[in-house]
């Protein structure tokens, strides 16, 4: 079965017919694909521009994304040129953002993997704490206010996270659930914006009048913003899943 990474990077959208084939039709592969591809289109018009866009690139799919998602927002009340911001950013991040380093793009990691780096991490803080120990006065107090009690107890307390979240590791691979979404995109794929960089890039897209300050940003704006980018992933995952269920069918 085609993935819908290779179906998507192996076809212009521009050539893409949603026609239903003939009875018996005899397709070649690349017909195949944009078969799949133009019913897609028709079920999950959205979630196919932002693969479109994603995977192959296409430009006239994105900027049908940010239209889309400007048109909602404009509908919600906000102005012209914060809707066009926030669906701007949204496509950057949804979009144009890499691949995320930990899990490659896929969006899930094997659990293995991560109880591996798991217990790298603990050896690391299990010599931190040893060394913090050479430092510390064994006649101190719990905590004694001095930098180096105070370190000690936060890796201290860092193990003790880590020792917690491997004995959840294991006894959820003892059930048989080895997969996990991946902890450091939370299984979209892709890197995950600060908030820190959406408000920067707001602010460079936004007029003086308009633009508003970190804090301003994270108590009216930074929730419409997380449920544009959350709308754009369902939308892709929906299409994803239609291309699959459509090549099944074939």
């Amino acid at each position: 079965m085609i993935s819908p990474e290779r179906l998507y990077a192996s076809q212009a959208a521009k050539s893409i017919s949603a026609e239903p084939r003939s009875p018996g039709m005899v397709s070649t592969t690349q017909e195949e694909k944009l078969f799949i591809i133009g019913q897609v289109q028709r079920c999950q018009p959205v979630g196919s521009a932002i693969l479109d866009a994603q995977i192959a690139g296409d430009t006239v799919a994105r900027a049908k994304v940010v239209a889309a998602v400007y048109e909602c927002l404009l509908k919600s009340g906000m102005s012209d040129a914060t809707s066009f911001a926030l669906a701007e950013v949204a496509a950057r991040e949804v979009i144009d953002s890499p691949a995320c380093k930990c899990c490659k793009g896929v969006g899930s990691i094997d659990k293995s993997k991560l109880l591996l780096k798991n217990q790298v991490e603990q050896r690391k803080l299990k010599e931190e704490i040893q060394g913090h120990r050479w430092n510390v006065s064994p006649f101190a107090h719990t905590n004694d206010g001095s930098p180096e009690t105070g370190m000690l107890m936060v890796t201290e307390a860092n193990l003790s996270k880590l020792e917690k979240d491997a004995s959840d590791l294991k006894e959820s691979m003892a059930s048989g659930d080895i997969i996990s979404d991946c902890p450091r995109c939370n299984g979209v794929g892709r890197q995950i914006s600060s908030k820190n960089s959406v408000h920067h890039q707001l602010t460079e897209l936004l007029p003086s009048n308009e633009q508003v300050s970190y804090n301003t940003f994270v108590k009216r704006q930074y929730d419409s913003y997380m449920d544009v980018v959350d709308s754009l992933h369902q939308h892709a995952s929906k299409a994803a899943d239609a291309a699959k269920h459509i090549t099944d069918q074939l």
